[in-house]
């Protein structure tokens, strides 16, 4: 399974949703910037003109339509890729029991070095405790990054009630 991601504006990527219904696209608005993000999972389908398309190596529970996300973007040498997939398995293992914990992706770059690492959480208060008690699980950062990793968070996009206007 692959996981497909673009950027763009709502209105914009809104009609994906009409173009393409037999996918099962989650929009994301960037909770401290602009834009955002649309994420769907398919075999092979393509429908973006520009993105990234990652390679799923871990599966957690199925997205859910409201919440709050974190994607942790980690850049990790080839040589290190089998050791770091491995630890983020562990972690995987470890979420699942978290109050408030939606669902987990890891996904690996088709191209380049950048593997991202979703978490989906019922609110950014249940990713912050994660967060808090993560260190007690995880190990420090790794000398096997290629360069510091960053994250984004974003908030599911419910267009029921936030976004009736660009119907």
């Amino acid at each position: 399974m692959r996981a497909f991601i673009t950027v763009g504006t709502l209105q914009f990527l809104k009609k994906y949703i009409t173009k393409h219904p037999q996918i099962n696209f989650y929009f994301m608005n960037n909770m401290y910037g602009s834009g955002t993000l649309v994420y769907y999972e398919h075999k092979r389908k393509k429908v973006f003109a520009a993105g990234k398309i990652y390679q799923i190596l871990y599966y957690e529970s199925e997205l859910q339509e409201e919440g709050y996300v974190s994607m942790e973007t980690i850049p990790v040498s080839a040589d290190a890729q089998p050791l770091f997939e491995e630890q983020i398995r562990q972690q995987q293992l470890k979420i699942k029991q978290i109050p408030g914990f939606y669902a987990f992706r890891l996904l690996k770059p088709r191209r380049g070095h950048d593997y991202v690492v979703l978490s989906q959480w019922e609110s950014s208060t249940h990713f912050d405790q994660w967060e808090k008690n993560k260190q007690e699980i995880l190990v420090k950062q790794p000398a096997y990054f290629a360069s510091r990793p960053f994250s984004a968070s974003y908030s599911m996009v419910n267009f029921d009630e936030e976004h009736t206007d660009l119907e």
